[in-house]
């Protein structure tokens, strides 16, 4: 396997993978968010605030306005950078109820293979 390659296959999980995380079921869900987020996660969000697993284990619970956001995301790509890790890059928006898009940010997530699962390890968002 070539270092830094573009995998197809491989985004088609990833990118199913990043999706659910965008659904406000799994937010709200603890243990999804347990599955899905790595222990040692760490973001660094579109407003340049930086969040753990911790912190969003605690919004899932506590924060139920921004759990209701709809995201639209497009433009994926993958990256396999090793047998155990991937980046997956797109750009995303907030949905407003009359289906147009606001607030767009390029985004970048780090995926580990962790005990034979695909776990976020990293996510950063630029405005764009």
């Amino acid at each position: 396997m070539k270092d830094w390659s573009e995998d197809s296959t491989l985004l088609t999980v990833l990118a199913e993978r990043e999706r659910r995380l965008h659904q406000p079921i799994v937010r709200r869900s603890p243990m999804a968010i347990c599955q899905y987020l790595h222990p040692d996660f760490y973001e660094v969000g579109r407003s340049g605030q930086h969040y753990t697993r911790d912190d969003v284990l605690k919004s899932a619970y506590e924060d139920q306005a921004s759990l209701d956001i709809r995201i639209h995301a497009e433009g994926d790509y993958c990256l396999r950078l090793s047998a155990e890790s991937a980046l997956l890059f797109y750009r995303s928006a907030n949905l407003r109820s009359d289906g147009s898009c606001e607030r767009w940010a390029r985004r970048c997530s780090l995926w580990w293979l962790t005990s034979g699962s695909w776990q976020l390890r990293f996510h950063q968002g630029a405005p764009i």
